[in-house]
């Protein structure tokens, strides 16, 4: 390893020792003060690069090589220069320690725009959104202004706040910045605007457009995809070709989306094709489930099946698409026969979608000791709730099947009906409880 030059004195010693630190036998315990000494020489000597690797072994210690960072290991990478301090923060972002990364960015005493950025960044990567906007504030109070990555990382958060106002706020300070014009914060906005539904911002943004490139096309046809105007998904997508842009996977994704919904089976076809061509149908798992659900919402459950069955490697999802497929064509057997495969031959955990798609098909068909038990193994494998505080589907759905039964089994008055609905809400109420 070259030693750089005017390093202080000692420090030497420690870049060759630094050199063999990675060596280490696992099994032998070194020393942490020999790793707080390599940092602390290393930022005094302005080497950030160097000492940062050395924190990322501290935080991802292992049981065999038990060095954890302590109360002397950080005050020398603090007081190093922005760039230490502001990797610092990503570093603990990055393990999901926010409230030690809140610390070191107070602790610095320069705060520039790559570190505001690292915090943004590293809040939205860890769900904070509201703490995310809450320190754009906070930036925007003390006079910082931000860059085109500053807007891109707080446009997210409009999304997982559903704040359709932010997202409007965020726009304007783009445009007052001069950011509107960066390809990747319009791209953002494309991509915020139609998670929003917020479509005519979506088609103001893709206007005044500059250049455009694959994500800017991918981002307006799957904003009109989700926003149920389909026939402009089209639209979009012939207009992307047209333009000299090939099409990617996630671009034929949203393309037999809409295809699916507006009942094109020609459309679908050509879709199926054009994967078929590119090797995407059989070597990309989630491109596979797509057609298979593309078949099975345009009724063509026997194309959707000949699909399942030419996938090389198929998961959880690949499972419960056909699943839900036969049960929007009206086969509830056929659903329950696909179910029973998957866990016989393909052993398979059921996800929670397993048990939205199978458990209407004993519904559907009268099976209640069948569903009973599907229903018990949901709960038993904590599947059974959507979300916190949120009814539960499953529970909803098993209500109505019980009910089916015993209405259709034998004769009862409206009382004994009322009563059975009393006992299984009250049922549901203790699956929520327990849950």
């Amino acid at each position: 390893m070259r030693t750089p030059a005017l390093l202080p004195r000692g420090v030497e010693a420690v870049v060759v020792t630094s050199g063999h630190l990675r060596r280490l036998d696992p099994h032998v315990h070194a020393p942490l003060l020999l790793a707080n000494t390599l940092i602390s020489a290393f930022s005094r000597a302005s080497l950030p690069r160097l000492a940062l690797p050395l924190l990322r072994h501290l935080l991802l210690s292992s049981p065999l090589l038990p060095l954890r960072p302590d109360a002397f290991t950080f005050p020398p990478l603090l007081r190093g220069d922005a760039f230490a301090s502001g990797a610092l923060v990503h570093a603990y972002l990055r393990f999901g320690r926010v409230r030690d990364a809140y610390r070191a960015f107070d602790e610095m005493r320069h705060r520039d725009v790559p570190a505001w950025n690292a915090m943004l960044s590293g809040l939205c990567r860890n769900a904070r959104a509201a703490e995310a906007v809450g320190l754009f504030g906070r930036m925007v109070m003390e006079g910082v202004a931000g860059d085109a990555v500053t807007v891109s990382s707080v446009l997210p958060m409009c999304v997982l706040l559903g704040d359709r106002a932010l997202a409007l706020a965020m726009h304007l300070y783009a445009v007052k910045h001069g950011l509107d014009d960066e390809l990747f914060v319009c791209n953002a906005m494309i991509d915020v605007y139609g998670k929003l539904g917020m479509l005519e911002e979506v088609r103001k943004v893709f206007d005044g457009m500059s250049s455009r490139d694959l994500v800017t096309w991918n981002s307006i046809i799957s904003g009109h995809e989700q926003g149920g105007q389909v026939a402009s998904a089209v639209e979009m997508f012939c207009g992307m070709r047209d333009s000299g842009v090939s099409p990617d996977v996630l671009t034929l994704l949203s393309l037999a989306s809409a295809i699916a919904q507006c009942g094109d089976i020609c459309g679908g076809r050509s879709v199926h094709c054009y994967m078929v061509r590119r090797g995407w149908d059989v070597g990309d798992i989630i491109a596979g489930n797509a057609i298979v659900d593309m078949y099975a919402k345009l009724s063509k459950i026997e194309a959707a099946q000949r699909m399942f069955d030419s996938m090389p490697v198929r998961d959880a999802v690949s499972w419960n698409t056909l699943i839900t497929g036969y049960m929007q064509n009206g086969l509830a057997s056929e659903a329950i026969h696909v179910y029973d495969h998957m866990q016989k031959h393909e052993g398979l955990k059921p996800i929670q979608g397993t048990f939205v798609s199978v458990l209407p098909a004993y519904s559907h068909l009268g099976a209640l000791q069948q569903g009973t038990r599907m229903h018990a193994l949901s709960i038993k494998t904590g599947l059974n709730l959507d979300a916190p505080g949120t009814p539960s589907y499953l529970a909803l759905e098993f209500m109505d099947m019980v009910q089916r039964h015993s209405v259709s089994s034998r004769k009862c008055s409206r009382k004994e009906s009322v009563l059975i609905m009393s006992h299984l809400f009250h049922y549901w109420l203790l699956v929520v409880m327990l849950a």
